[in-house]
């Protein structure tokens, strides 16, 4: 996985409510907006505590804000979209420890089903059909519907096959 490493020296909230009992200057906040669509950075996906950095006053002049950030550019988050910041407890520091969460890429979903009209036609899609919808299912209405219209896409997948070469092999046969 390419690293990619920006650090923008900024102690500056980039929203108005990244900060509790401090005033936010919306110039500066539009300053670092601007410096960021200018890199063409992004925030990452994050977890964890909203405030990232505390100046650990007494009480009534605590001061609660979100000034750091992970970032990536376009490609970086088009190819590793599933990492993500988590944002720690603060302990003894001002800041919150931050970690990346690299966690391996999602599963990609599985090719769509899809039940080709001729199959209807087979002698055994009736029986399939039968068999299957009658079959009982735990749950909600909507849960047995899905778990029922699954288990008819894995019985009549053995005619789908079939039947998906039926077309080869007649033109084989013209």
């Amino acid at each position: 996985m390419g690293v990619l490493e920006t650090r923008v020296k900024e102690n500056n909230v980039l929203d108005s409510d990244d900060k509790i009992r401090s005033p936010v200057l919306l110039e500066k906040t539009q300053h670092s907006r601007d410096c960021l669509d200018g890199l063409q950075l992004s925030a990452l996906k994050q977890a964890g505590w909203k405030y990232t950095f505390c100046n650990k006053h007494q009480d009534s002049s605590r001061v609660y804000s979100k000034i750091d950030r992970e970032f990536g550019n376009i490609k970086w988050i088009q190819d590793y979209g599933h990492v993500e910041a988590i944002y720690e407890n603060p302990g003894v520091s001002n800041h919150s420890p931050i970690l990346i969460k690299v966690c391996p890429r999602p599963p990609t979903r599985q090719r769509p089903f899809k039940l080709f009209h001729i199959v209807m036609n087979h002698p055994e899609f009736e029986s399939i059909v039968t068999k299957m919808w009658g079959r009982r299912f735990k749950g909600t209405r909507m849960q047995q519907l899905w778990a029922k219209l699954k288990a008819m896409r894995s019985g009549s997948r053995g005619l789908n096959a079939y039947m998906s070469t039926y077309s080869q092999k007649l033109q084989k046969a013209r």
